[in-house]
């Protein structure tokens, strides 16, 4: 459903997380399924690329075939530092960061669409978590690739 030039999310969460089996990229699944529970009350599938259907609205989470067959590709080496992109259009959501080593991207991509949809943490203490609750999660089509602000390891 497009919402005024956007995704109407709450259809997606009756759809399918795709995710390559790397433990980064299935934190970060696991991450936006466990938020968007808690705000909606709908728990989003998880799958791996072999096992989607194709029937559901696509949420590609972390680096993949997949995410690269949509036109998101994110690089993949330490030396580059932490980056991702968040794009949502009509067809899917891509939440792809740079996993590389100790590199966190994915769940940074994640946690960026959580907060463009009103949560927040303001400490590790769930009395310090903004998760606002909601019938309906509406976001509009967008891309953004952002960069830590930590230099790469040298």
């Amino acid at each position: 459903m497009i919402d005024r030039g956007g995704y109407k999310i709450n259809s997606l969460l009756s759809g399918t997380v795709i995710v390559e089996p790397t433990k980064d990229a299935a934190d970060a699944a696991e991450g936006l399924r466990s938020v968007t529970k808690q705000m909606t009350g709908v728990e989003l599938a998880i799958t791996s690329a072999d096992q989607y259907d194709g029937k559901a609205t696509p949420i590609f989470v972390g680096p993949s075939k997949a995410a690269e067959d949509v036109g998101v590709e994110v690089q993949q080496d330490v030396k580059v530092g932490d980056h991702y992109i968040v794009r949502t259009t009509d067809r899917f959501i891509a939440l792809v960061g740079n996993d590389d080593q100790e590199l966190q991207g994915t769940g940074y991509a994640v946690y960026d669409l959580l907060q463009r949809l009103g949560c927040a943490w303001f400490g590790k203490d769930p009395l310090w978590h903004v998760i606002p609750k909601r019938t309906t999660l509406t976001i509009d089509a967008m891309t953004a690739r952002k960069r830590s602000a930590t230099p790469a390891p040298t």
